[in-house]
């Protein structure tokens, strides 16, 4: 059996299955109401979202459409639908559910240890806004280094919707109808628990996508501090005039980065710079 799992194939699975005939695939199926919320912060995370959340006048279920498209020209027999919820995984474990999906007798394996920590974690409200003003910037490499901060960065707010109420309840009545009909129409593992769950989920609390520059320059301090060389480069990149070109939002939080670089902090990230061109070191 080989086994390949990657959110890239959704976007190939005709030409998979024409090169592999008896290949069989595994989809989760997650309300597509939280698909609209965490796409949205996927992209402000990973791909230099600027805009605030705006969700579509009548609600689409994109990723249902294309998948019963699918379906339908590939036939049934070669789809796994399981429902990503975790009243509907096996042991409440999404990594336990996909093992069972894959190779049930695998479970029984005494040495088989599953973690079952959160990968990938939510930004709470002020990293998700720092991110959403940084990406303004061109960060290149130091993408990454952001984003292991802010996955980590606890404080603030870390329950909360930016969807309105209204539109909420809306986009909430749509989707589990056409959930159900697909459901209905398809072979969905424990459908009937995932619908209940789906009509059954409770919005988080609304905020506004937005914060004031206090809590941004604080977040922004926390990543300098947590990461010497990060607020080098950082340091850099804030240093070059041509850096600001086209900075519409909040340009004002320039001068309020430019001035959390105080003397000892300075003065610490030289010393820092000095210690790597002498002996290689890094953080």
């Amino acid at each position: 059996t080989l086994l390949l799992s990657s959110e890239y194939f959704f976007q190939h699975i005709s030409e998979l299955a024409n090169h592999f005939p008896t290949a069989e695939f595994l989809a989760y199926l997650r309300f597509p109401l939280e698909v609209a919320e965490s796409s949205y912060n996927q992209g402000i995370k990973r791909h230099g979202e600027v805009r605030a959340l705006g969700l579509p006048q009548e609600p689409r279920t994109y990723q249902l459409e294309v998948l019963d498209g699918l379906i339908n020209k590939l036939g049934g027999q070669r789809f796994l639908l399981r429902p990503y919820h975790k009243q509907c995984f096996v042991d409440e474990n999404l990594l336990s559910d996909f093992v069972s999906a894959v190779e049930p007798s695998l479970l029984e394996d005494e040495n088989l240890n599953l973690p079952r920590e959160f990968v990938n974690t939510s930004y709470s409200l002020e990293a998700l806004e720092l991110k959403r003003w940084l990406n303004q910037f061109t960060l290149g490499a130091l993408q990454q280094p952001i984003d292991h901060f802010l996955q980590r960065y606890k404080q603030g707010t870390m329950e909360y919707s930016v969807i309105p109420p209204a539109q909420f309840q809306k986009y909430k009545s749509s989707f589990v109808e056409k959930l159900s009909a697909f459901c209905l129409k398809n072979n969905v593992h424990n459908s009937e628990v995932f619908i209940n769950a789906c009509m059954e989920t409770k919005q988080k609390p609304y905020i506004k996508q937005q914060i004031d520059n206090d809590r941004f320059i604080d977040v922004f301090i926390a990543m300098l501090n947590a990461n010497p060389e990060l607020g080098i480069a950082m340091q850099d990149m804030f240093s070059k005039k041509n850096s600001f070109e086209g900075i519409r939002r909040y340009p004002e939080r320039i001068a309020l980065i430019q001035d959390a670089f105080s003397i000892s902090m300075r003065v610490s990230y030289f010393q820092h710079r000095v210690k790597r061109r002498l002996f290689g070191t890094t953080v």
